[in-house]
Parts: structure tokens; sequence; C-alpha cells
């Protein structure tokens, strides 16, 4: 919830356990693009930094035409 402020310092994405993607910030505009087209049944966002509990409102994946 950004009405808290920046919290969250770094993420990772992980499919299936493994990391597919990270970022060090992330916010209500934030996208993160993946070189490739993969399931998504078993996404993950997982904080690895942050200097206050996160508040996490709304997490989605969209896949973009090719």
């Amino acid at each position: 919830d950004i009405r808290y402020g920046q919290r969250i310092d770094s993420v990772v994405v992980e499919n299936r356990g493994q990391q597919i993607a990270m970022a060090t910030s992330i916010g209500p505009r934030r996208l993160i693009r993946l070189d490739h087209h993969m399931s998504a049944k078993h996404v993950r966002l997982r904080v690895t930094a942050s200097s206050a509990a996160p508040k996490i409102v709304e997490f989605a994946l969209f896949m973009e035409a090719p």
C-alpha cells in the first residue's frame, strides 16, 4: 500500500521455486518483463529486503501480445 511509503527494497519472482526475475523496488506501476513465456500456475513474489513490514495489496501477471 503506497500510502505508507516505499517499504520494499528488493523482490524476487519465482516460478516453481526457480528465480525468473528480480527487482530492487516495486510500486503501483512496476512492470517486470520476462524474456520468454511461461506457465503462471506456480508464480511467487518473494520480498528479499524491506525497510518495514511489506503491505502488498495486489500482485498481477499479464501476457503481452506477440
